[in-house]
């Protein structure tokens, strides 16, 4: 099993343990995070892709598992075919986790980094020529067991040093635990107060709601009443321009009275002078020696 750090998987320990030609090879399992940046990886398709140095390419879906009940991890089991073994030499390998089985049109979420790994080359050996390569081949497997046994024998001598520095980690998850547990309580309190928290949010925000539906009546009447001021002014406007034109035309009729007063004196004048002076009678000879009696106050003109 190769456990992944991060986005980053070694895959030295199976960089040469596969074989041109294999077609029913080991089953390799990558152990990741089940969640990336707060996502949680659990329904994702975990997609194989492998990259010969010819340019040709393989490609294989990961099956997915929970590594245990309520584990912080994923073991995603890689099936190897002959796709991956079709040719020698250098293999480079792209895991990526795709939001949803359709690749196609699914989003990718996460791209982890993998070292490429070695395709050995088989060699022939009907063929002599080809001899030098056997022996390449057998020096490869040979490294690689002796590689093993290393391992091994480093697992062995530190397995004390391992159980020490277990049983000290423990040792901290109890204290870790006892503090968890005091803690309780507080989130307790917590969580009462998140609940009185959201009653009196949720107050406030048909609060806001009633507020709101009253400001945009406000906005409608304040719209509606700027309209009739409006109005107003214009018809303030217009009944100022009456009464200027009015002004003009009492001032008009106040010069035609003056006028007309002016005349009226003067006639007046002349009425009175004309009543004074003496009545003037035109009249014949004859008329006026048939008078029987003369008035004094008047003149006679005879024809």
């Amino acid at each position: 099993m190769l456990q992944s750090n991060g986005k980053y998987i070694d895959t030295t320990e199976i960089r040469r343990l596969f074989s041109q030609e294999e077609k029913a090879c080991n089953d390799i399992v990558f152990r990741v995070d089940k969640t990336y940046d707060n996502r949680d990886l659990t329904n994702c398709t975990f997609i194989m892709h492998g990259i010969f140095e010819s340019g040709k390419e393989a490609t294989a879906t990961l099956t997915s598992a929970v590594a245990g009940d309520e584990s912080e991890y994923l073991d995603l089991t890689w099936t190897i075919d002959g796709t991956f073994t079709s040719e020698s030499g250098r293999l480079f390998l792209d895991l990526v986790a795709y939001s949803d089985s359709d690749i196609e049109t699914a989003s990718m979420i996460l791209r982890y980094q993998l070292p490429p790994i070695e395709i050995r080359k088989i060699p022939n050996s009907d063929n002599p020529s080809e001899e030098s390569e056997y022996i390449t081949f057998k020096t490869q497997v040979l490294e690689q067991l002796e590689d093993h046994e290393t391992r091994i024998t480093t697992l062995e001598n530190s397995s004390v040093g391992d159980l020490s520095e277990i049983k000290a980690e423990l040792d901290d998850h109890e204290t870790r635990i006892t503090i968890c547990e005091a803690q309780i309580t507080k989130i307790s309190d917590i969580e009462t107060n998140l609940t009185a928290l959201t009653l009196t949010v949720n107050t406030n925000t048909d609060n806001i709601s009633t507020n709101t539906t009253n400001i945009a009546t406000n906005t409608t009447n304040i719209a509606t009443n700027a309209s009739d001021i409006s109005d107003l002014k214009t018809a303030v406007a217009t009944n100022t321009t009456n009464i200027d034109t009015n002004a003009n035309a009492i001032a008009e009729n106040t010069a035609d009275i003056e006028t007309l007063q002016t005349a009226s004196a003067d006639y007046e004048i002349r009425i009175t002078t004309l009543e004074a002076k003496p009545d003037i009678q035109v009249m014949t000879e004859e008329a006026y020696a048939e008078l029987t009696e003369i008035d004094e106050g008047c003149i006679y003109v005879l024809t």
